[in-house]
């Protein structure tokens, strides 16, 4: 998703979630400098993010200027060092100054850019505290049942409305009309055999997840050897690995969930919204290929 972001901010018009995901951020962050075009992108050349970030810059297209860290002065070359990035000084070079400052999760480097960033007035777009926000699902509740049976426009503008960008998730039990769960064209089933319906035969869970009873959080998983009580995170890596065992092996399915995404379905399970449900997973995996895809879009046009 961070690379998706950087695509939607320099180049959004090159696929429509880069577009949507744009709208998204500008709602965010409204004082960032939407309206400019970005002539360049400065990093601080670390390893890893910041050379990554760069690599990826010069693919959309955008000029990339390197400010490294300033051995000179020890413990201070850090914070003297994004100090002279703000303000484009290199050395003897002078460079424009920022205009704005994209942040991701980060540790001391990048807490104080942004610190110096909002002390000069320099708008940040911070990715971190906007997680919520840019989520691959929606957990939808009981209330909106009526909604997602009857109103597939009203669907789209409330979606676009709530945090998280991927697809609303729901409880097959909140869908039914005189006991028969009815599902409009626009929601896919992807549990297992029950209620009536039957399951998906590529999404569904095979580890169910169960309450494990108290207020511990933990739950009970039907794994791979047997029933186990442990967190809600461990109870869906199970799915999530056998999820992408089954996306390497069979790129139809991979289009199958990019599809999910790029059509804005609407995911049917049985789990309430606060219960570890496997549908998040099918979401994420869902939201990441269709930015893939989206990503890929945008450095095309950027060599073209």
């Amino acid at each position: 998703m961070d690379l998706a972001v950087v695509a939607a901010i320099h180049r959004p018009q090159a696929h429509p979630f880069l577009a949507g995901l744009r709208r998204r951020l500008e709602a965010l962050e409204p004082a960032f400098p939407w309206g400019e075009p970005v002539e360049a992108a400065y990093h601080g050349g670390a390893p890893g993010v910041d050379t990554d970030f760069g690599a990826f810059a010069a693919q959309l297209g955008i000029a990339v200027e390197r400010f490294p860290y300033r051995d000179d002065l020890g413990r201070r070359g850090g914070p003297v060092r994004n100090g002279e990035m703000l303000v484009g000084v290199r050395g003897a070079e002078r460079l424009p100054g920022a205009t704005g400052v994209l942040s991701f999760q980060g540790g001391d480097g990048t807490a104080d850019m942004v610190r110096q960033a909002r002390g000069r007035g320099v708008p940040v777009l911070d990715i971190a505290t906007h997680a919520a926000a840019l989520e691959p699902f929606q957990r939808w509740t009981k209330d909106d049942a009526w909604l997602v049976r009857s109103d597939r426009r009203r669907c789209l503008e409330v979606q676009a409305g709530r945090p998280g960008v991927g697809p609303p998730i729901m409880s097959g039990h909140w869908m039914k009309v005189g006991g028969e769960v009815v599902l409009p064209a626009w929601a896919l089933y992807v549990g297992r055999d029950a209620h009536g319906l039957r399951g998906h035969p590529r999404l569904h869970n095979p580890f169910p997840v169960k309450p494990a009873g108290g207020d511990t959080g933990e739950v009970i998983v039907y794994g791979p050897h047997g029933p186990e009580r442990c967190s809600a995170d461990r109870a869906l890596g199970f799915y999530r690995q056998h999820l992408t065992i089954r996306c390497h092996d069979d790129p139809r399915l991979r289009a199958e969930l990019e599809a999910i995404a790029a059509n804005r379905r609407i995911l049917v399970c049985w789990c309430g919204w606060q219960k570890p449900c496997h549908a998040c997973i099918v979401a994420e995996f869902a939201v990441g290929f269709l930015a893939i895809t989206a990503v890929s879009a945008a450095c095309s046009a950027g060599r073209a």
